[in-house]
């Protein structure tokens, strides 16, 4: 579908699904797991003056992140885009709910991709050309010591996706805490061949799950 002029698009928003189904439908090699962490989900459009806007869950700009760094703006622009075009990613904003990470944005799909919204695409292939437009990054992020993504930029990063042993990774984050602060809050799902939807009104996604982790327990780093 054309995407010519700027339409806001809702993020799409995940099912809530419990531990059980680590155990059952999860594991049947049709899903990938990735971080939930503690964000601000954000819409970010590029346009194609060049301007680029960060935009909330409910259809506003971005009221408490209005003038982002300018090496993260740098590292948005270096992006390996055609010039002049829309894009729209899905992203968190990593900057007013945690002490540990500021002025970051890690990037979790691509919904618009040279002037075309991506309607029916999976999201195997999304993430395929996601991957692509970052480079395709190995190093995982260090500066908060908990690798939580892929590194395109140390203010810039792409969520890791996880195809296996998803009650090991479950484990591994439930109890991992940071001075008292929960960055990592669960873990999400995304069916490899769920199909993007028609965004413009609604933000269901049947290819979309979280399982939240519980408050109680804490380990410290």
């Amino acid at each position: 579908m054309k995407y010519k002029e700027f339409s806001y698009i809702y993020p799409p928003r995940p099912l809530l699904f419990s531990k059980i189904d680590l155990e059952n439908r999860l594991s049947n090699g049709e899903w990938v797991a990735q971080l939930k962490l503690d964000d601000t989900r954000t819409l970010l459009v590029l346009h194609p003056d060049g301007t680029i806007q960060f935009w909330n869950r409910h259809k506003e700009l971005q009221k408490a992140y209005s003038r982002p760094h300018p090496k993260l703006i740098e590292s948005l622009k270096s992006l390996k885009l055609p010039a002049k075009r829309f894009y729209v990613f899905d992203a968190l904003l990593l900057h007013s709910k945690s002490t540990l990470v500021k002025d970051t944005v890690c990037l979790i799909d691509v919904l618009v991709y040279d002037n075309e919204y991506l309607i029916g695409s999976t999201f195997e292939k999304r993430e395929e050309l996601l991957l692509k437009i970052c480079g395709h990054p190995k190093r995982l992020e260090v500066h908060t010591g908990l690798e939580l993504a892929l590194e395109v930029t140390p203010m810039l990063w792409v969520a890791k996706s996880y195809e296996k042993d998803f009650e090991i990774l479950f484990k591994k984050w439930e109890k991992v805490f940071n001075d008292g602060q929960r960055i990592v809050e669960g873990l999400v799902f995304k069916r490899k061949s769920g199909q993007l939807g028609y965004h413009f009104s609604s933000e269901d996604a049947n290819w979309l799950g979280k399982i939240r982790f519980p408050k109680e327990g804490i380990y410290r780093l």
